[in-house]
Order: C-alpha cells, then sequence, then structure tokens
C-alpha cells in the first residue's frame, strides 16, 4: 500500500516496521481464519473527490450532524469509517449514533478478543449493507479491506492518543490522510477546537469547511474565576478569622487550604440540592513538589532524578514516592544539598484536596479517579458509576475523569489552574484550552477556577467563550517562535551510561551540525542508572531533505526518532 510507504517515510521508518505497527496484533494472530481476504465484490463506481474536510462545532452539532451525514452515506450504499482516540470515546459514540441503525453498526477496539473481532469481522465482510464501522486507530487498516468505503472521519481529533507512544511514533492521522488520498475518500477532520496545526491548513486552503467552523461556543455553565491571592486561605488571613469561621470551615491555625471559600460554598449547595460536583487537580500525592526554604533545591528521587512527590499511607503517615520509578523514601529526610530539616511542599495534589474534603464533609460521599485508585477501565467505570448514582456526590479527579464523565453534572471547578502551566510544551495553552472545554462540555450550571492571575488572556477567552481570539494570539506567538506549523521538529533521543550519553552529545553535535541542534539531557534526565540524553532538530522548510533523511536513518537502534513530537522536552 503506497499509504504505507509514505506513513514510512515521513517518520523515518522501515515500511516493514510502519506495517507491523499498523496493523494490530489480533490481525496477524486471526489472518488465516478471516473471510474473504481477496474477495471481489461488485464495487460502486467512485464519484467522491477526495476531499480532506474540517468539522469544528460543540460536542452536541456534531452528534446531530453526524446522525444525518451518515444516514445519507449509508442511503448511498458508502460505509463510513468514524474513528476516535480512545475506547471511551468509542463507547460513547456508538451509543450516539447507532440509534435506528443498530444492525448496520460496528466496532472494534484493543478489548476484543480473537473469536469476537473474527466474528466481527466476518460478519462486516460478508455484509450486503453499507455500515458504520466506528473504530479506535489501531483498526483504521479496515479502511483497505472495505469495499464502497465513502468517508473517513476521525472525531476528536486534537486528541494526543491520535500518536503512538512507542517506536516508530506514527501520527494514525497521518496515515489516515494518506489512506483517504489514496482510496479516494473524504477524509474529515472534527472536534470541538481542532488543532492548531489543522486551523491554519484551514486557513491557508489545504483543507476546506464541511461547514463554517465554530469559535464562539454556546454558553454551557457561568464561569466564575477566583483571585486565590484575594481568597486563598493563607495562614494570615486564617488569624483574622473567628474561632467559628474556622470551625465552620475545619481550619486550624497556620494551615495552608487547597479549597477556597467559593469552592465551599458550591459544594455545600451541592449537598444541599443533592446534586453531584467535580473537582479537578491535576497532580497526584499531597503537593507535586517539595523544596528547601533555605537554599531552593528541590527534592529529587536519588534513582531517576525526577521529583518526588509527596503522599499519605493507608496509616495516615507521610512518604515521599517517585510517580517516575516507584521509588518510596522518608518523609523525614533532609536537604541533600545544604542538609537542612526547612523542606517545604508545593503545589496541590489530589490527596490534599481529599484531605480537607474529609475534614470538612466527612458525612458526604466522596469519589477519587486517578491512576492510583483505577488501575484499570473496570474500576474507573465503577468509580463514575457509583458517583452518579450518588445523590450530593463529590468527585475528586485528575485529567482521567474527563475520558468517563460522559453525563452531564451541575457543577465543576479547578482547584489550581496555574498549575497547569508546569507542563513543559509548546503546546500547552492549547492542551489547557481543551481540558477547559472538557469541563464546560459536562457542567451546565457552575464552574470556578481558582487563579492567582485571573487576567491570564487565556482564562478571559475561556470565559467569553471567544475561541477565535485564542486562536490568533496562539498562531502568532508559534509564527514568532518558529513552531509548528511553521516549522517541523524532529525528536532524537539516546539512552546510556553518562560516559555513553557525553559520547553521544558530541557525536549528534558533529553529525547534525548542519541543521543547528539543540541538545540537552532530558526533562526527566536519568531513570535508574540509564541517562536520557535529547537532540531537537527544528526544520523552517517544513521538509526533510534527503541528506537529513539519511543520516536519521544510518542511526543506531539505540537511537529513537520522533518527527513532529507532542512534546518535545
Amino acid at each position: 500500500m503506497l499509504s504505507v510507504q509514505k506513513t514510512a517515510r515521513h517518520f523515518i521508518s522501515s515500511v516493514g516496521a510502519t506495517a507491523f505497527s499498523l496493523l494490530p496484533t489480533i490481525f496477524w494472530q486471526t489472518y488465516e481464519k478471516l473471510e474473504n481476504k481477496n474477495d471481489e465484490k461488485t464495487k460502486i463506481e467512485n464519484k467522491l473527490q477526495p476531499e480532506k474536510l474540517v468539522l469544528q462545532a460543540p460536542l452536541e452539532e456534531r452528534i446531530s450532524f453526524f446522525k444525518s451525514s451518515i444516514r445519507e452515506s449509508l442511503a448511498r450504499k458508502r460505509n463510513v469509517i468514524f474513528c476516535v482516540p480512545t475506547i471511551h470515546d468509542l463507547y460513547f459514540w456508538e451509543n450516539a449514533l447507532k440509534k435506528g441503525i443498530e444492525d448496520h453498526v460496528y466496532s472494534f477496539h484493543s478489548e476484543l478478543g480473537k473469536k469476537e473481532f473474527l466474528r466481527r469481522y466476518n460478519l462486516l465482510k460478508n455484509e450486503s449493507r453499507s455500515a458504520l464501522i466506528i473504530v479506535t486507530p489501531i483498526f483504521l487498516f479496515l479502511s483497505f479491506l472495505i469495499d464502497n468505503l465513502g468517508d473517513i472521519i476521525l472525531e476528536k481529533e486534537g486528541s494526543p492518543a491520535f500518536k503512538e507512544m512507542i517506536r516508530p511514533y506514527i501520527d494514525y492521522r497521518f496515515f489516515a490522510e494518506m489512506a483517504s488520498s489514496e482510496l479516494k475518500t473524504r477524509l474529515v477532520y472534527s472536534d470541538t477546537i481542532l488543532r492548531i496545526e489543522t486551523l491554519y491548513r484551514l486557513e491557508q486552503k489545504e483543507l476546506s469547511e464541511m461547514r463554517p467552523p465554530v469559535f464562539k461556543l454556546p454558553r454551557q455553565s457561568e464561569i466564575i474565576l477566583v483571585d486565590q491571592k484575594k481568597d486563598w486561605l493563607t495562614s494570615s488571613q486564617n488569624n483574622n478569622l473567628s474561632d467559628q469561621s474556622k470551625a465552620d470551615l475545619g481550619m486550624k491555625n497556620k494551615e495552608f487550604f487547597a479549597l477556597g471559600r467559593d469552592i465551599h460554598e458550591l459544594i455545600k449547595k451541592n449537598l444541599a440540592e443533592k446534586k453531584h460536583i467535580f473537582l479537578f487537580t491535576l497532580r497526584k500525592g499531597l503537593s507535586g513538589i517539595t523544596t528547601c526554604q533555605d537554599c531552593s533545591t528541590v527534592l529529587l528521587c536519588d534513582h531517576c532524578s525526577a521529583p518526588l512527590v509527596l503522599y499519605n499511607t493507608l496509616e495516615k503517615n507521610r512518604i515521599f514516592i517517585c510517580n517516575k520509578c516507584k521509588k518510596k523514601k522518608d518523609a523525614e529526610v533532609k536537604c541533600s544539598v545544604c542538609g537542612s530539616w526547612n523542606l517545604k511542599p508545593l503545589g496541590i495534589g489530589i490527596e490534599r484536596v481529599i484531605t480537607e474534603l474529609d475534614r470538612k464533609y466527612n458525612k458526604s460521599k466522596i469519589f477519587r479517579i486517578d491512576k492510583e485508585t483505577a488501575k484499570n477501565h473496570k474500576q474507573a467505570q465503577k468509580i463514575i458509576d457509583d458517583f452518579y448514582k450518588t445523590p450530593g456526590a463529590i468527585l475528586v479527579g485528575t485529567e482521567m475523569a474527563f475520558y468517563y464523565l460522559r453525563k452531564k453534572i451541575s457543577f465543576g471547578a479547578i482547584v489550581s489552574f496555574d498549575s497547569l502551566w508546569s507542563i513543559p510544551s509548546f503546546k500547552i495553552n492549547e492542551k489547557i484550552i481543551r481540558l477547559l472545554v472538557a469541563l464546560d462540555e459536562i457542567t451546565h450550571e457552575k464552574i470556578i477556577i481558582q487563579s492567582k492571575n485571573i487576567n491570564e488572556q487565556l482564562l478571559i477567552d475561556f470565559k467569553e467563550r471567544n475561541f477565535i481570539q485564542f486562536y490568533r494570539s496562539e498562531i502568532e506567538v508559534r509564527k514568532k517562535l518558529s513552531y509548528p506549523p511553521f516549522s517541523t521538529l524532529i525528536k532524537i533521543s539516546y539512552r546510556g551510561s553518562r560516559e555513553a550519553v557525553e559520547k553521544e552529545k558530541n557525536n549528534l553535535t558533529n553529525l547534525f551540525k548542519n541543521y543547528n541542534p539543540n541538545i540537552f539531557m532530558a526533562f526527566i534526565p536519568k531513570i535508574k542508572k540509564v541517562y536520557i540524553l535529547q537532540a531537537i532538530l527544528k526544520l523552517n522548510n517544513l521538509n526533510i531533505d534527503e541528506g537529513l533523511r539519511k543520516l536519521l536513518a544510518n542511526l543506531s537502534p539505540a537511537f529513537s526518532i520522533q518527527v513532529d513530537p507532542e512534546d518535545p522536552i
């Protein structure tokens, strides 16, 4: 397939490795039992133009639009591939689209066993009627096995889950575009807020509108921005409160609090009216990092140099845990640089929020969802189901919660908005706006955002739901700094001993000297005794020339190469 060759070329990989990555293991395991592998059915002449289209609209509008457009395609005897980034999205869209056409809908995802995959695939291949095939990215290869394909739809196209996290780091969106051109089908990029790169391509006429993009989203809920500098319950403010006020808030003297007055009032309202509230926190543990107050050193893991996170144990003791390598360290430690005991936890973690809620609202049911409490899909779904069944329930969670919160809730809050900026990425503004929009889509009454800078333009754009201003600002910054879509980034990574890393650093400097490489130690520079070196090449002409392609292809397997990485750090 030409699409596989083009994908392999783009991501500096072999055709064999790319094909292996694009085909799920279950396909190879069941290949001999698949029916009609060489099916020569009579095909309908493809009169469709291989258009590349975009649809930017609120979720409810997209659901309504696709219900109509998919039924039109089925009536014209055209099959439709509807690709979503995760299995959670697949379940949601399958339920949203199948009503009235249940017999025409097939879904394929990674949780299917061999027997069920065979059953569904063979039914689909022998199906005389047109079908809607809902898939996760690994099953996009079905595009080449299904006759009379009309559309390939990439829903929630802004999700990083379309990009593989292992070699050869393929972006399935790129493969889908190559496939649609080869198969002469329409390709649709769809989301509430499309990627900056996608919108820029639309602006440059590389893509076309399916309908005019919606930049002014409808009001889902009231948004309240709370200035933490004024509202946060710091120790100095505590001293100005009466004993009764402190008791009402479950407070002690000289104690830091994550939840401000407005969130407490919202929780009280939620409990009284027996509704549902979700409190979002970015970090696990009590606090994200711990620093020495005497020399400003950050407490790091001895094993991998990642910041240590403070946790509560089941016995209510405190302990430091490295989220990277899971090594533990006693909380009674001294600064490794100056020997001081004056260590201070900074930031707001999920356990700190839970602790405050337990102290104040111990009679209510508090639910928590993160990787510590939900190890798999089944556990996570049970937490959410129990949350929805409990009147007045409070859910505290990390970004994982957004995969499971599909029904509307009354109230939402971001406990510490400023912590979102701690993620090192040139796409951080876009990631934050997606998170805010995701919270807005599931909340129908009120959202509270706690921040020390409520005049941040991104927050103002979100409150006004003015995303054309956000796009213009973001594209201008990227143009000024020469980030995608105005350049192509290539990330080269190497792991080894300290001596090997130093040697390869010099080799990379010389090898890519004509491309001005930026070479540095990774954000987490060491895991166990293995050091991690990274190099970034920024190509302002967008294309990878043959000389560079040859240099990259000739690197040893010890180096990993990512073209257009989600995060360059």
